[in-house]
């Protein structure tokens, strides 16, 4: 039993965050500069919003992100981008080694949605995106 507890004892304790009742205001920044807001954003990745719109949940939208909802669509982007990239030599994101914010942004946003939502909605079926493309 010992054992058991200093085992016990030697794993970290990590706070377990919630959502605030009132969400705090955020604003888009003039070129980062901390006092130049230019308008309020709101929770939930824009990026998502064209592959899942269709879908409806009783979470938060911030909860969505981090969950399932906006988690699966990821995937299907990076999936979708390197196969592009196989096929004509340069990827819809060019920085496919850095597939994020901090990225570039797509030279096709629409058509890298539409592919990953096709690919999500075939059952993750390349053949069928191969097809597609």
């Amino acid at each position: 039993m010992d054992e058991q507890n200093r085992v016990n004892a030697a794993i970290p304790k990590v706070m377990v965050m919630e959502d605030m009742s009132k969400p705090r205001r955020t604003f888009m920044l003039e070129k980062g500069i901390y006092d130049k807001p230019l308008r309020e954003v709101h929770s939930g990745d824009p990026r998502q919003a064209r592959v899942h719109r269709d879908r409806t949940s009783h979470q938060p939208a911030r909860s969505r992100a981090l969950a399932g909802g906006a988690g699966e669509s990821a995937p299907a982007r990076v999936t979708v981008n390197r196969l592009w990239q196989q096929f004509f030599g340069i990827g819809l994101v060019k920085t496919p080694e850095d597939f994020g914010v901090q990225g570039e942004r797509p030279v096709n946003p629409e058509l890298l949605d539409w592919l990953a939502g096709e690919f999500i909605h075939s059952g993750w079926n390349v053949k069928e995106l191969c097809r597609s493309s």
